[in-house]
């Protein structure tokens, strides 16, 4: 099996990347929800500077039966970008309870997820590895670039 693995990934590092790819495609919070559903989505970039590679983070929200606004879909997508930079495993991380505005008149209840992701890529004889969060999105449509941060 970690052959297989090894196989497909070294595959990946030559392989041209113009094309949208979908990297991670989750429902999330299977339970039952009320109210319409709103769709968010915003680009990101990771990578080194010299092979930066865009990234579009989209989440759908619903209402849930306490009024917490939470994330009902997650996808990642990579758009194209520098060739030679295998990204992947993506994953999310809830953090359980709803939260709110801090010092806000806001009153709106909120799940926060962190969208984590490993790269790596090579530039002339260094090799460059991440793994770590990318990305914070909320249910009620803000999203923190964890990735600039870096």
């Amino acid at each position: 099996m970690a052959a297989l693995t090894a196989a497909l990934l070294v595959g990946c590092v030559g392989a041209k990347q113009s094309a949208k790819m979908i990297l991670y495609d989750a429902d999330l919070n299977g339970g039952p929800v009320a109210g319409e559903a709103k769709s968010y989505s915003e680009q990101i970039e990771v990578g080194p500077e010299e092979k930066r590679v865009p990234v579009e983070i989209a989440w759908t929200t619903k209402t849930d039966e306490s009024g917490c606004l939470r994330l009902a879909h997650l996808k990642v997508s990579r758009l194209g970008g520098a060739e030679g930079v295998v990204i992947g495993p993506v994953r999310h991380s809830a953090i359980p309870d709803c939260g709110m505005k801090f010092e806000s008149e806001d009153s709106v209840k909120y799940e926060t997820v962190v969208v984590s992701l490993t790269y790596q890529t090579r530039l002339f004889l260094k090799t460059y590895r991440f793994n770590g969060g990318v990305a914070a999105v909320q249910g009620n449509g803000e999203f923190v670039d964890l990735a600039r941060l870096q």
